[in-house]
């Protein structure tokens, strides 16, 4: 590499520095609109001397978003049509995250040439904007107005200015997410404020399927009597709250998620679960599930959402369902041992009755059965007997239960 004073402009690294510094200051605290991103390309173009610039913008399925360029007039680009599609070079630079520094791309075996109306350009120098192996978007430049070859020093300089707009968006995203984050936890508390029960399921899954653009949301508790069982609490379904329903654990993306940890499948779950004929009768494509534990960290069920696309922000998804499924929880746990102090009432009751009704026949015997495999019912023993002691001070037993006497 040259010594950077002995190129055509001396100050080309301190006009970097503050470059970048106006960039991360810009792209951090305002949104990513085009004014920003073409002072960005007009920035650029000048410090290397390129006649033309171009900055493109991916979203997380690599699909072009923005694209601005420098270099061409708006007539010209208009005559041009649609941005280019990253197929060819560009594609290169994205698909294998690497620079392109090419003295002649016509020449290049991968190059696919350019549109109808789209200037010759020759010299190349393309990279990717990328941070940790995760490619946001691409910068190339074309055809310098000395008529040199782009250099060590060009390509030096340009991968400075793409890591820093690399580290830059992902400043700006995590801000983002934050903000989202709040604004829809402070949206889901204002909704679920003095709810419980039935109604505390359906507004946290309505309320998440709108918050999150997702179409299926739902929670589902553990079945008592067979832990490999769910029976959901409430479903909503394309922004409406619909039947609820039991499934099997056994081949199902939740199976992995009760009693264990996050699940996210970003597509193609189906595929993934082909024993799951729920997931496409309902055409699901991605998945993001949690489980719910009770306080002593017994698994209890499941909170999940599902699309029929990839999931607009995973990130945002997995912490406003980690914060949710606390709460789920303890209204699962609470509802719970409602039901259960419910029919160990309906048994006492029973026991009452039964007992009056023998007692007031005189039937001692028939009374403590009753007495006796009620009260093995509600502790979960085997074993036990009921009897009374005589006036001569001896045990006299009416029933007995697990031994033989």
């Amino acid at each position: 590499m040259t010594d950077p004073g002995t190129r055509g402009d001396p100050t080309a690294y301190h006009r970097l520095a503050g470059a970048l510094l106006e960039l991360i200051n810009l792209v951090s605290i305002r949104e990513l609109e085009e004014d920003i991103l073409q002072q960005c390309s007009d920035i650029l173009a000048g410090l290397i001397g390129a006649r033309y610039g171009a900055i493109g913008i991916l979203d997380e399925s690599e699909k072009l978003v923005q694209f601005i360029h420098s270099g061409i007039s708006p007539e010209e680009a208009k005559r041009i049509g649609k941005p280019p599609e990253g197929r060819g070079l560009l594609g290169v630079v994205i698909h294998e995250d690497q620079v392109l520094r090419l003295e002649d791309l016509s020449r290049d075996r991968r190059s696919v040439g350019f549109p109808p109306q789209h200037p010759p350009m020759k010299h190349l120098l393309a990279v990717p904007i990328s941070h940790k192996g995760h490619v946001r978007g691409r910068i190339y430049l074309c055809d310098k107005t000395d008529g040199e070859a782009f250099d060590e020093d060009d390509e030096h300089i340009v991968s400075l200015f793409a890591k820093a707009l690399a580290l830059a968006l992902e400043h700006r995203d995590t801000l983002s997410e934050h903000r989202a984050t709040e604004k829809t936890l402070d949206a889901i508390a204002q909704s679920l404020m003095g709810v419980t029960g039935e109604t505390f399921f359906k507004k946290t899954v309505s309320t998440l399927a709108a918050s999150l653009s997702v179409h299926y949301v739902f929670v589902g508790m553990l079945e008592r009597d067979n832990p490999r069982t769910v029976r959901t609490l409430a479903v909503c379904a394309d922004g409406r709250i619909v039947d609820n329903f039991v499934y099997d654990l056994d081949g199902t993306p939740c199976e992995n998620v009760v009693g264990q940890t996050l699940c996210f499948h970003a597509a193609d779950v189906r595929r993934k679960f082909p024993r799951d004929a729920m997931l496409a009768d309902m055409g699901v494509e991605s998945y993001m599930g949690t489980p719910l534990f009770g306080a002593t960290g017994k698994p209890l069920g499941l909170l999940a959402v599902l699309g029929r696309t990839p999931l607009p922000c995973p990130a945002l998804a997995e912490s406003v369902l980690k914060i949710c499924a606390a709460r789920a929880a303890a209204e699962v746990e609470r509802l719970r041992s409602e039901e259960a102090l419910r029919e160990k009432t309906d048994q006492l009751q029973a026991i009452t009755d039964a007992m009056a009704s023998y007692l007031q026949d005189g039937d001692w015997r028939a009374a403590s059965r009753v007495l006796l495999n009620s009260a093995l019912s509600l502790t979960g023993s085997q074993y036990g007997f009921a009897g009374a002691v005589t006036d001569e001070g001896t045990l006299r037993t009416f029933a007995i239960e697990g031994v033989e006497w």
